[in-house]
């Protein structure tokens, strides 16, 4: 899927490294925004490149990278989640996370790669799509409500 000159495509190992980059820049502004726990471990980075190779590897998850001109300027990592056999609807398709590199942003490219993620996931059986989103996030939230998300629970928190 493209637009102007921005491809979106499947995840490759090579990729890891300016998938990375992109990555810490997501990080980075969820720190920012969010009261979230997001203190990373000393080898984040490492172990984020091989959750990214485990979604490029396995059949019911998914890595899209958006790039321009060559360089990863997106990602979203996404996979099929069973569901309880108590549920009619077995499987559920889920965003893990979805970052765009902040020189970029607002463009477009999140709105691509959820259509490419969707139509993954609608291929692969899945009736919906869920995701989480911090409440501090207004620009996702945005982003997700024009593409016909519906906020459907609250998360709560107790410090101990």
């Amino acid at each position: 899927m493209q637009n102007s000159l921005v491809a979106i495509r499947n995840g490759r190992l090579k990729d890891r490294p300016e998938a990375l980059r992109v990555w810490h820049e997501f990080m980075d502004y969820h720190q920012r925004i969010s009261a979230m726990d997001n203190e990373l471990v000393d080898k984040a980075g490492e172990l984020w490149m091989q959750y990214f190779e485990r979604h490029i590897r396995s059949p019911k998850r998914k890595a899209l990278i958006a790039e321009q001109d060559g360089r990863v300027i997106g990602f979203l990592l996404g996979e099929i989640q069973k569901r309880p056999p108590v549920f009619k609807t077995p499987c559920q398709a889920y965003v893990d996370s979805i970052g765009v590199a902040e020189s970029k942003r607002n463009q477009g490219i999140g709105s691509l790669m959820l259509d490419c993620f969707a139509k993954w996931a609608s291929e692969k059986g899945a009736p919906y799509i869920m995701l989480h989103v911090v409440i501090e996030n207004t620009a996702a939230i945005r982003l997700y409500e024009k593409h016909g998300y519906k906020t459907m629970g609250l998360s709560q928190r107790k410090l101990l």
